[in-house]
């Protein structure tokens, strides 16, 4: 098993999980606009999953098809670990200096926080003041200048991040 992995979009629309060392993916140029096309980095995150940044900013629902898209999702923060684990990944692999949407959205009849899959959420790393409840601010991104914490949003573009099972 390689220590890093990285997916790839061919022109047939398929994605392939391509082997690739640590040292090949510390030496690749993140483009940042690539002419309207997503660019990305990508890194594994455990023995089980890859972790893919998009540095194109997107509204939630259309971050989310992409993840669907590409055989994942919108990263799922379930711990303290994991937590920790991401903001590790952000700050030292992909030195990551803005904001960054990750899976949550909040139910308007009980305002419960929810996985994509309709699971509750009952982990959570809110930023202070958070989450602020504004009417349309119904997603979660990780707050870079506040140490990675959580903050509700409603449809501004943000970065993301997707995983996906490897």
């Amino acid at each position: 098993m390689a220590d890093s992995c990285f997916w790839s979009t061919f022109n047939n629309g398929t994605c392939e999980l391509l082997s690739i060392s640590r040292t090949e993916i510390n030496n690749l140029t993140l483009i940042a606009n690539n002419g309207g096309l997503p660019t990305y980095q990508m890194v594994r995150a455990d023995d089980s999953s890859c972790i893919k940044y998009y540095v194109d900013g997107l509204e939630y629902a259309y971050a989310r098809t992409i993840c669907k898209r590409d055989g994942g999702e919108l990263l799922r923060i379930d711990s303290q670990s994991k937590q920790d684990r991401m903001v590790r990944i952000l700050k030292t692999v992909f030195y990551v200096t803005v904001d960054v949407t990750v899976q949550g959205t909040k139910e308007n009849s009980t305002g419960n926080w929810l996985f994509d899959d309709g699971t509750l959420m009952n982990y959570f790393k809110w930023n202070a003041n958070q989450p602020s409840n504004g009417p349309p601010e119904l997603y979660l991104y990780l707050n870079a200048n506040d140490n990675w914490k959580w903050n509700d949003i409603g449809l501004e573009k943000k970065t993301f991040l997707c995983e996906i099972r490897a």
